[in-house]
Formats: structure tokens, C-alpha cells, sequence
């Protein structure tokens, strides 16, 4: 699945090496259809940031 991208499926920040996001990111183990139909607004993204994860789970 190398069509994703290193970034957050949530907010689109950049999660790659480097960035400041690498290490407390996430993997979103959806397939890109599947974060289509939830709605996500970077489906490309296979990563969540760990901002939107502390988000999410409140």
C-alpha cells in the first residue's frame, strides 16, 4: 500500500521522518476507500498525528 501518504488522515500535517510528528504518530489501518466513506478529510494519509489522536479520544 505505498499510495499512502506520511501524513495525518485528520488534519493533514506531515508525519514523516523529520517533522516533529514521526515518533507519536499513529497508523490508520483503513484502506483508502474505507477513510473515503468515513469522511476523512486527507484520505491519502495513512497516519495519524498524535494532536488529533489526544483529540479524538476525549
Amino acid at each position: 500500500m505505498k499510495d499512502e501518504k506520511e501524513i495525518c488522515n485528520e488534519c493533514g500535517v506531515s508525519v514523516k521522518f523529520g517533522s516533529g510528528h514521526f515518533v507519536n504518530r499513529v497508523p490508520d489501518l483503513n484502506d483508502n476507500e474505507t477513510r473515503l466513506e468515513m469522511g476523512k478529510p486527507f484520505p491519502l494519509g495513512g497516519w495519524i498525528c498524535s494532536t488529533c489522536d489526544n483529540k479524538n479520544q476525549n
